[in-house]
């Protein structure tokens, strides 16, 4: 396969990343970085950074390496080269429970609730920083009364917002799909997070969940001032939610850009279509 060139950019593009800039540092951001497996590079020269409240998508054909890059994002693979800082921290060998304490929430394409606990205990169980841990929960344990209200009080606030405060006391397995997504987010709001990876959010959704959800997104990326890393299938989605998109084939970052500049990106539209681009599983 042919080496690809460093994307070029516009001058729209450069002027909103020196925005972002202008309001902080990044969050997130990643240097040279790359895993091989067998040989294979599955992911090579993936740079990145995100900033507090930035919404990005990461779209590309399937097998692109979309996936792999959101596992070297969280500790579950070890990068082969490369960097990763959340922050000014430099995070390379750190296990995934290190990623999360230092505040990257990730949700998955498959739903991963506890599907036995109630709403009300999958969000408890992820607040950070609390007294009610998981094997409590599970066993049943009695908790300090002061703490358990006051994580209570946090949970039930997370649940209002995604509309399911009324559903507090419901079995979360019992829920419909796209209402389980939703718990899944909350359960991620939970954690405290800097950065949210959301992996297919809208795998398995009809058209009104999938409007519903953009607007949960938008709105975790406003009030919260959370960072969103988005893969999705779901073009529309990600054009209407996302404010810059990076586009990823063959394990290589192959396009920058707007919305609107990705559309029309003939590179982008060769990789999804077909030609000497057009990647696979």
């Amino acid at each position: 396969m042919k080496k690809m060139s460093v994307p070029e950019t516009t001058v729209l593009y450069r002027r909103y990343i020196e925005q972002m800039a202008a309001g902080g540092s990044p969050v997130l951001r990643t240097e040279g970085l790359g895993i091989t497996f067998g040989g294979l590079k599955a992911v090579q020269d993936f740079n990145i950074e995100v900033y507090p409240g930035e919404l990005l998508g990461i779209i590309g054909p399937n097998g692109a390496g979309k996936t792999t890059v959101f596992n070297l994002l969280t500790g579950v693979y070890r990068p082969s080269e490369g960097a990763i800082y959340i922050g000014d921290r430099l995070m390379n060998g750190s296990p995934p429970h290190r990623f999360v304490e230092m505040g990257i929430a990730r949700t998955f394409q498959n739903i991963r609730l506890f599907s036995s606990m109630t709403v009300l205990e999958n969000v408890m169980v992820a607040i950070r920083d609390h007294s009610y841990s998981l094997v409590s929960a599970l066993l049943g344990l009695p908790q300090c009364a002061r703490g358990e209200g006051e994580l209570r009080r946090r949970a039930m606030e997370l649940l209002e917002i995604f509309d399911l405060g009324d559903k507090w006391d419901t079995v979360a397995g019992s829920l419909p799909y796209g209402r389980q997504r939703m718990l899944e987010i909350a359960r991620a709001l939970a954690t405290g997070m800097k950065v949210l990876l959301l992996d297919e959010p809208a795998a398995g959704m009809n058209p009104v969940e999938t409007q519903e959800l953009l607007s949960y997104i938008g709105r975790i990326s406003r009030e919260f001032r959370v960072a969103i890393l988005l893969i999705e299938h779901d073009m529309s989605l990600v054009m209407n939610v996302c404010r810059r998109i990076q586009v990823i084939n063959f394990g290589e970052t192959i396009a920058l850009g707007l919305p609107e500049e990705i559309a029309c990106n003939k590179q982008v539209i060769r990789a999804y279509l077909g030609g000497d681009l057009a990647g696979g599983e």
